[in-house]
């Protein structure tokens, strides 16, 4: 928002913790072995698992006394791992399947954690700092809570507004003898006295274990507020988890571990060369909000300067167009530029959605992850920690750039990541209430600052820039094809011979790179029939003839 520099906010003193993880390696449990929708409990006497830098604690009863005579063999404790896709079955039959039904890259394994587990870290990950895991619900709990069954009470009851709750704490171990520090997390919540903040748990949410601090292992215990004064817990007492100690999210412009982008990154080859905005609300909660007006649609084209923006308001959106479309190339292809400023390591962020077309018409979104809080909303004084941010625009500071890779949207029905005409940006509303808010790819609200209830409201777009171009579609896109030319042979060696059909015609006979810069020039009079180049001080790679409106495009070996 344009009035950030009215804010008078104290600077946050910044812990630098040794984080160790970026030399870690995470535990997704893809590496072990599992048929297609099943599970491993312990049951085949392997014990213990490991996935990266951890040991999953595992304790299986196996009963010496036969089934036919009453003998009972179980998964009595810690952590066991499947791949199934349940997400339907009520009841323990079920209890080794997510309520996601997939694991949270959509396509391995995930494990599944009982009241009591254990983790302990090993190799490069002891007494480091533990980033974090993904988190959700078994299909046993989930519809438990949700339907009930058994012993086990519909969460919220029959009036919807028991104050129900289902949380696993996690407690850190550091040393010997072990020194401890703990967090809460809840699977599901009915506490808030606005019943439509009311959740159980079924997508993946992100659980950030930095304030653990260093640590060897850690402990997961689970309660409930449905409980037997005689049996304890009636929720079912599981839990799911993925992608332990993953990496975070990149750091802010110009520090170790940042993707960002800066405007004066030699990388940049164009700026977004129109904009078409459609302001949004500068409060969507309240139907009378008058619309933004901060800036105008041209501040967004050109260069990144870091004072010409215009700003998206509740929802908003703004569509940039370039002179060449953008191409899939190596790493980023192009960067969106907001004006946030920084506290520490942190950045106040507003947040968009990128979305990209190659035709215009059809748009499809980056898949954008927010890992924030979703229990205390962002408001104008909050700073946001970038790396809990992935593929949305604003999680840089001013003068730095969020990259965009096409590469993630290949193979997108409907999209040409070689030919990227149209580059959309979406206001992410960034409340946490559901009636409001705008949601990632995991189904969690974005919570940035909220309400940004005032004229320069929301997203501030100050600029787009290109990083890969596609200097041959652009120029076939902007001339009918003719056909007054024949460039031959393809692939050319040390010499590319032109020839003119129509002998009687003139004009300028172009040399262009790939992206389309002019390397040579020729005047071709009347009579010319054929004319041959030289190619010997070329590199090898894609190149552009360009005659009377006609594009010819040859590869140099």
């Amino acid at each position: 928002m344009n009035m950030k520099h009215v804010l008078q906010l104290a600077m946050l003193t910044c812990l630098s913790l040794n984080m160790g993880w970026a030399q870690v390696t995470k535990s997704d449990f893809d590496g072990l072995t599992l048929a297609p929708n099943s599970y491993s409990d312990g049951s085949d006497g392997s014990g213990n698992f490991s996935s990266g830098d951890a040991i999953f604690e595992n304790k299986y009863f196996n009963d010496p006394t036969p089934p036919e005579s009453g003998g009972y063999s179980y998964w009595s404790d810690g952590f066991a791992y499947s791949n199934q896709t349940d997400n339907t079955t009520e009841g323990y039959l079920n209890m080794y399947s997510s309520i996601t039904g997939k694991d949270y890259s959509g396509s391995g394994n995930y494990a599944i954690g009982k009241d009591g587990a254990v983790i302990k870290l090993t190799g490069n990950a002891v007494q480091t700092v533990v980033t974090g895991f993904y988190i959700t619900n078994t299909t046993y709990a989930a519809l438990a809570m949700e339907n009930s069954y058994y012993n086990a009470k519909k969460f919220g009851g029959a009036s919807g507004d028991d104050p129900d709750f289902f949380k696993v704490t996690i407690t850190g171990y550091s040393g010997s003898p072990a020194t401890t520090t703990s967090l809460d997390f809840y699977l599901a919540d009915f506490r808030n006295s606005d019943n439509s903040f009311d959740y159980i748990l079924e997508n993946w949410r992100w659980v950030d274990l930095r304030s653990l601090g260093a640590i060897d292992s850690l402990s997961f215990a689970l309660s409930s507020s449905d409980n037997d004064p005689l049996y304890g817990m009636n929720t079912p007492g599981y839990f799911v988890i993925d992608e332990f100690n993953a990496p975070l999210f990149s750091t802010l412009g110009g520090q170790a571990g940042s993707t960002a982008i800066s405007k004066t990154d030699a990388a940049i080859v164009n700026w977004a060369q129109g904009c078409t905005v459609t302001r949004g609300p500068q409060d969507i909660s309240t139907e009378s909000s008058p619309l933004v007006t901060n800036g105008t649609e041209a501040n967004a084209t050109g260069p990144a300067t870091g004072s010409s923006l215009v700003s998206l308001g509740d929802g908003g959106s703004a569509v940039l167009t370039f002179e060449h479309p953008i191409a899939d190339g190596t790493g980023a292809d192009f960067a969106v530029f907001e004006n946030g400023f920084t506290s520490g390591t942190k950045v106040f962020a507003e947040l968009a959605f990128v979305e990209v077309s190659s035709d215009g018409e059809n748009f499809f979104r980056f898949p954008a992850v927010s890992n924030t809080s979703l229990t205390t909303q962002s408001t104008n004084a909050t700073f946001t920690d970038p790396q809990l941010l992935y593929n949305l625009a604003g999680s840089a500071q001013a003068s730095y750039g969020t990259p965009f890779d096409l590469q993630e949207l290949s193979g997108v029905a409907g999209l040409d990541i070689t030919a990227i005409t149209h580059v959309k940006i979406i206001d992410a509303v960034g409340s946490i209430n559901p009636a409001y808010a705008s949601f990632d790819k995991n189904g969690n609200a974005v919570n940035d600052p909220w309400k940004t209830d005032f004229f320069s409201g929301g997203f501030d777009l100050e600029a787009v820039a290109v990083m890969h171009e596609n200097a041959v579609t652009g120029i076939i896109s902007m001339h009918d094809k003719t056909n007054t030319i024949s460039v031959y042979p393809n692939p050319a060696a040390d010499r590319v011979n032109v020839s003119f059909v129509d002998p009687a015609s003139e004009g300028l006979l172009k040399l262009l790179d790939i992206r389309g810069n002019e390397l040579a020039s020729e005047t071709i009079v009347s009579g010319t029939d054929k004319i041959s180049l030289e190619l010997a001080s070329l590199k090898q790679g894609i190149y552009i003839l360009l005659y009377n409106g006609e594009a010819q495009q040859f590869v140099k070996q």
